[in-house]
């Protein structure tokens, strides 16, 4: 029998802020000052400091922010009276600064990948268990509330039976080259938002990926990478997805999901800039798109974060369980491995 995927609904309404979380964000990054100022602004949390091996950079947000700045992590570790780190750190750190973060007895927040294999996944959870602490890998898109409203609609049977689930997303602006260099790639980076969506959505893993992919740009081929991937999906439920994915899109930050079953379908659109459409002799137009990924997940940034604060205040599970964060990496992988031997991959999916 297959096993249900777990999907945690947060509400706002409720929540008890008397005790208050106090945090370290490690990693001043992309989407490190994301969290870092949705820290700082959120009643359930307390921003203790924030880290960066660029001192300057470092100094400037704990004044914008009004907390101690930070450049070595160990301070962090060392400190009891700091609750929770959130790592927002490089790729290739996450690995190394959980396992310390959970070994001195914090609860972590991590941006994914968690980890460049299987094996520091499941040490990662490992040291979670035995510390008794909180290990909540980020997928922000499942706090999209248009997302989560489709993934709750689609898990109620609103739409019947699923049949297909379609996701498409391109990225604004191109990330940098030293950012891909050590991103782990665009299968682990950005086609992982997609499948964890997709297996939410259907309630289950597929058990056979096939992979189209090609590199336009020559810097990104330059560092054994592709810009732009198609994966089709089949499912032991007899539904099939598809995943498309662009590391470059000229007119905005692209974003859709599409669920189709027997009763009918479910899409979640890009919002726009406002609600404007102009219509003339020449055509029509309308307002444009966000912008990048700040813009576009401005809500579910912050609801994620709420989440990590009321899941450690109430030690609640982690939305994203191991087993997940095990199956995420797997079939990532076995859509990699699909484009590199032109071939269909089958998912042992116990």
């Amino acid at each position: 029998m297959r096993r249900s995927l777990a999907f945690a609904f947060f509400s706002e309404a409720g929540s008890d802020f008397g005790m208050s979380v106090n945090l370290a964000v490690i990693g001043l990054g992309r989407v490190g000052t994301i969290h870092a100022r949705n820290a700082f602004e959120d009643p359930g949390l307390s921003l203790a400091c924030v880290v960066d091996t660029d001192e300057e950079k470092a100094q400037r947000f704990a004044m914008e922010l009004r907390c101690q700045a930070i450049v070595d992590p160990q301070s962090v570790f060392d400190n009891p009276e700091i609750d929770a780190v959130a790592v927002c750190a490089p790729t290739l750190t996450h690995y190394d600064l959980v396992m310390r973060s959970l070994d001195s007895g914090k609860d972590v927040f991590v941006e994914k990948p968690l980890g460049v294999d299987l094996a520091q996944i499941d040490e990662c959870y490992g040291l979670a268990d035995e510390k008794d602490r909180m290990l909540f890998l980020a997928f922000q898109r499942r706090f999209d509330p248009a997302f989560a409203g489709l993934i709750r609609s689609a898990r109620a049977g609103e739409l019947g039976q699923l049949q297909f689930v379609r996701s498409t997303s391109r990225d604004s602006p191109m990330p940098s080259l030293d950012y891909l260099k050590t991103s782990c790639g665009i299968f682990h980076d950005c086609l992982v938002h997609d499948l964890d969506l997709i297996c939410q959505t259907l309630d289950e893993y597929p058990v056979e990926v096939h992979t189209h992919a090609h590199c336009f740009n020559p810097e990104i081929a330059a560092i054994d990478d592709v810009d732009t991937v198609l994966v089709s999906m089949k499912f032991a439920s007899g539904a099939i997805a598809s995943i498309e994915t662009s590391r470059k899109s000229v007119y905005g930050y692209d974003q859709r999901l599409e669920a189709l079953g027997s009763s009918g379908m479910l899409e979640v659109a890009n919002p726009s800039s406002d609600s404007l459409r102009q219509s003339t002799g020449a055509g029509r137009s309308l307002s444009s798109i966000e912008y990048s990924f700040p813009q576009r997940y401005r809500i579910a940034y912050r609801k994620e974060l709420q989440a990590f604060a009321q899941c450690v205040r109430e030690r609640r599970k982690a939305p994203v369980s191991h087993e997940q964060a095990r199956m995420n990496y797997i079939v990532a992988e076995a859509m990699e491995k699909s484009y590199r031997t032109n071939r269909s991959v089958e998912i042992e999916n116990d």
